[in-house]
């Protein structure tokens, strides 16, 4: 997941050349999960984390289904993933948590990227059979 200060990318009417210029630049972090922490936020009956989206309820164009965590679920993430994880149902001993930051030459097309932070979370206990 990407966090970033482009408004509404979904309805953004420029060029897709000019919206990567705009993300180069106002991108804030990426966050990398583990697939059972991404089911967990899915499955996430929590509203004040998460908003789930589904076709025929509300109007959906492109996608049946979509969950978005809201910007409070992404700064817990980033700032205090331990306490998500948990918060989530989930042991925070059973993850590995790193923080990075972006290349310094790292460009999309012609676009030079601006730094950002990477919050990578790796699973490193495998469910026992």
């Amino acid at each position: 997941m990407y966090s970033h200060l482009v408004d509404s990318t979904k309805k953004y009417e420029e060029s897709k050349t000019e919206l990567f210029g705009k993300l180069a630049g106002k991108t804030l972090c990426s966050i990398v999960l583990p697939f059972d922490v991404v089911l967990k936020l899915n499955q996430c009956g929590d509203k004040s984390l998460v908003s789930r989206f589904e076709k025929g309820r509300e109007k959906r164009e492109k996608h049946e289904v979509s969950t978005t965590p809201h910007q409070k679920t992404m700064a817990l993430l980033y700032h205090r993933p331990e306490f998500l994880i948990e918060l989530l149902g989930l042991k925070a001993n059973d993850y590995q948590i790193n923080r990075l930051v972006s290349p310094d030459n790292f460009y999309v097309g012609e676009n030079k990227v601006k730094k950002f932070y990477i919050l990578n979370i790796n699973k490193i206990k495998l469910a026992e059979s």
